[in-house]
């Protein structure tokens, strides 16, 4: 049986929530309501031009969204709610001819739509519900995306999506420094919890100089006159002294006392350790010849290097005391020592080794 449009105005119950809910006995409530005030009507009697067409068939009922064109066919592009399967009421469109499923109402299935457009939605936005329990466009997220104070700001860029940004400068008490810019290769100092203090960029050879209670300074370690001397350079700080001072060196000094007595270097050999060359910390070496004659070898001279050699032995063997080079010792190639002779040797330039 085909429902028609009648000629004169008549008014049928339209229950969207019954249409669009997954309640498949609702939606049987609601077409029985329908048919019934459908054949109060005198359905017999009803128009083909009307807007929601119903076709009533044995196994049931077939809602039609739409008017017949003048061939008297529903187009292309039609939608219609078919209630005829037994297991669900089928959501079709007419594509090409033929009626397409897009979804199905029933209680073993979700409802769906493909390709469904809502009007009175903004195109990519997200949709909620409002006040009225209608969809409608989310405006603006950060209604929904709250920033933190002093931490991340969130920013609507006005197209439906929001921007987060870390807050500039970000304090020191979140993980920041408290400042927007920093002095180029500077230094920094903690304030507690407030920003950072910028120390500034150090020349070459400063360092932070501390003082208690307050923030340090930037200064060069300063030397002493005579004493010590500070060279700075990139990256670098040199301490040296006015001379060499280490044991072998010969630093010259104007004068110099101790108290308490002198500690020198003293060597002990035998004839096992013949020939033997000085060393030049040496200042007393004891030869033991009892055993053999020993040969003393010295090295080269440098002013004022002064050597005590003694033969210890008392057997009857000799030291012979050799001079570097070309060096001589008291105008001699070499010199002698008996047994419990001693030589002080002292060096100079012009002089060479001599006896003292």
């Amino acid at each position: 049986m085909s429902i028609e449009r009648l000629d004169e105005e008549i008014i049928l119950p339209y229950n969207q929530e019954a249409i669009l809910s997954k309640d498949r006995e609702r939606l049987n409530e609601y077409i029985k309501q329908l048919i019934g005030d459908l054949e109060r009507f005198r359905l017999r009697d009803i128009h083909e031009r009307l807007n929601l067409l119903i076709d009533l068939t044995g196994a049931g009922a077939i809602f039609y969204l739409g008017t017949k064109d003048s061939t008297g066919d529903y187009p292309n592009g039609t939608w219609r709610i078919n209630g005829s399967s037994s297991t669900a009421y089928l959501i079709q469109v007419k594509i090409a001819g033929t009626w397409t499923t897009q979804s199905n109402l029933s209680n073993a299935s979700l409802f769906t739509i493909a390709n469904a457009i809502v009007s009175g939605l903004t195109a990519s936005r997200l949709i909620a519900t409002n006040g009225s329990k209608q969809l409608a466009s989310v405006a603006d997220l950060t209604a929904w995306i709250a920033g933190t104070a002093n931490e991340i700001t969130v920013t609507s860029d006005g197209d439906g999506t929001v921007t987060l940004a870390l807050v500039t400068p970000l304090a020191v008490n979140k993980g920041g420094t408290g400042v927007a810019t920093l002095t180029d290769h500077g230094l920094l100092l903690g304030s507690g919890t407030d920003a950072v203090t910028p120390l500034g960029a150090a020349t070459h050879g400063q360092i932070p100089i501390g003082s208690t209670g307050a923030d340090p300074v930037l200064a060069t370690i300063t030397g002493t006159a005579n004493q010590i001397t500070v060279t700075n350079a990139a990256g670098s700080i040199t301490l040296s002294t006015p001379q060499d001072i280490h044991t072998g060196a010969s630093p010259t000094f104007a004068g110099l006392t101790t108290t308490g007595g002198r500690i020198s270097a003293t060597t002990r050999i035998t004839a096992d350790d013949s020939p033997y060359t000085v060393l030049v910390t040496t200042h007393y070496l004891y030869c033991d010849t009892d055993n053999g004659a020993i040969e003393v070898v010295l090295p080269a001279g440098v002013d004022g290097t002064v050597y005590n050699i003694k033969n210890v032995g008392s057997s009857g063997h000799d030291v012979t005391i050799t001079p570097d080079g070309t060096e001589e010792i008291e105008d001699e190639s070499d010199a002698v020592l008996e047994d419990r002779w001693c030589y002080t040797l002292q060096f100079e330039t012009t002089e060479n080794w001599r006896v003292a």
